[in-house]
């Protein structure tokens, strides 16, 4: 499933985006294992944002669905790699520079890592988390 939200993210609307999202992603059933999020239009988070993300991470997490950014702006990345709600659940999200190699990334014989280990370790900072 793809999502794209075409604004910023803040506190009058990052419960809505978050709800959306899940509703979409309970509506597609037990088989959906990714969520790709096109953030290029996010060019702000606040800490509600940031709090609702990684509740919505978490939610997809025990779903056995992962959410992977694409076109995500630098400082949005940095804000949610530091981010400490939901124990950290946004801190270590694949990230692309396009939904295109999102979506591939879904599609190859290696499928991406939905639960990627902590920072640090030797995954890319962008690109492919491949198991």
């Amino acid at each position: 499933m793809i999502y794209r939200v075409d604004a910023p993210l803040f506190f009058a609307y990052a419960d809505h985006v978050q709800q959306r999202i899940l509703d979409l992603a309970a509506a597609r059933g037990p088989g959906l294992r990714y969520v790709i999020l096109d953030a290029q239009a996010i060019f702000y988070l606040d800490a509600t944002a940031t709090d609702a993300l990684a509740r919505m991470t978490a939610d997809l997490k025990s779903r056995g669905c992962a959410l992977l950014l694409a076109r995500v702006r630098d400082p949005v990345l940095a804000v949610l790699q530091a981010n400490p709600y939901a124990d950290g659940a946004t801190r270590d999200l694949p990230t692309f520079p396009s939904v295109r190699d999102a979506f591939a990334a879904t599609r190859t014989t290696h499928r991406v890592n939905p639960f990627p280990g902590p920072s640090g370790d030797t995954q890319p900072r962008r690109g492919l988390s491949l198991t």
